[in-house]
């Protein structure tokens, strides 16, 4: 799960309006694997931050169709499939918490058009980036 991108939404899901009243909120979606969504882990940290516009949507079949190179179209099929029923405009935020998520982030924006498309890349690029440089591969 992409921890620092759920973290970086925090502030706009939970935000108050103009002179501190509330605003029209809308719900934050975290798209996650089925293991992620059931996951201890994830439930405590999604409930730390007290918030209940956060929503969990696993997509079940979402790794596979990324993982075995699924075109756009069956994928944005897909998409749509498992998002029917759902208005796009409850959300202002979407969490890509896979990291196979974001080679099809372009799906997800042409589904929420609105929306704001967070992802974790940047941290999972800085953290690759200093393993590296403790393991020290190349001397």
């Amino acid at each position: 799960m992409q921890k620092g991108a759920l973290r970086a939404v925090k502030s706009k899901t939970c935000a108050r309006g103009e002179g501190g009243g509330i605003s029209e909120r809308k719900k934050t979606v975290v798209f996650t694997t089925l293991a992620t969504a059931r996951s201890a882990a994830f439930n405590e940290f999604v409930t730390g931050f007290k918030c209940e516009d956060i929503v969990a949507f696993p997509l079940i079949e979402g790794t596979e169709f990324v993982g075995k190179g699924c075109c756009t179209d069956n994928f944005h099929f897909y998409l749509s499939e498992q998002l029917s029923g759902v208005n796009p405009n409850d959300f202002c935020s979407v969490v890509l918490g896979c990291t196979h998520f974001v080679l099809v982030k372009h799906a997800f924006h042409d589904f929420f058009l609105a929306a704001k498309i967070f992802d974790g890349n940047d941290g999972t690029a800085k953290m690759a980036k200093q393993k590296l440089v403790e393991a020290n591969p190349l001397n």
